[in-house]
């Protein structure tokens, strides 16, 4: 169940304080958070998310991502994907973190981790991105960061 509320107005009762909304969402289906148009930063606005049974809030299904294996140069994928992924990736240090477990240099990580800005990190990471083990750790630690942007950037590959 997904509800969002606001309080009422000083002397408004009934309804008009809340709008709610049931959303289901079964067999490996998504639910995306609502946009809120012409909404005024005075009021307190509220939303809460129920989520019941065995589900987990997670982001896509592994199987829902398409397999990096179908980039066949992944350097040149990267290559090509440069500018977007420097300007759209977040959370860099978490994509740091994933490939220091897969042997990426501590000299490289504590350089990227000393980056002021989320895109002079990934253009840092990007640039020391020399061979084809470092493209294929890192692309598959941006599929399990940023899923969304890597589908979108492989759809575009593909076309």
């Amino acid at each position: 169940m997904v509800t969002f509320t606001r309080p009422a107005a000083p002397g408004q009762r009934g309804d008009n304080a809340a709008v709610k909304s049931t959303v289901t969402v079964t067999g490996g289906s998504h639910f995306c958070g609502p946009i809120i148009h012409n909404s005024h930063a005075a009021e307190d606005v509220n939303i809460c998310f129920q989520v019941r049974g065995a589900s987990q809030v997670q982001g896509p299904p592994k199987e829902a991502q398409p397999p990096r294996s179908s980039i066949e140069d992944k350097r040149g994928f990267l290559r090509v994907n440069f500018s977007k992924l420097v300007d759209r990736v977040t959370n860099v240090d978490s994509i740091v973190d994933e490939l220091r477990s897969k042997g990426i240099h501590r000299e490289l990580a504590a350089n990227v981790y000393a980056e002021k800005t989320e895109q002079a990190k990934m253009r840092r990471l990007l640039d020391n991105t020399k061979s084809s083990a470092m493209a294929d750790a890192l692309l598959t630690a941006l599929f399990a960061q940023q899923p969304l942007l890597m589908n979108e950037l492989l759809s575009g590959h593909r076309a």
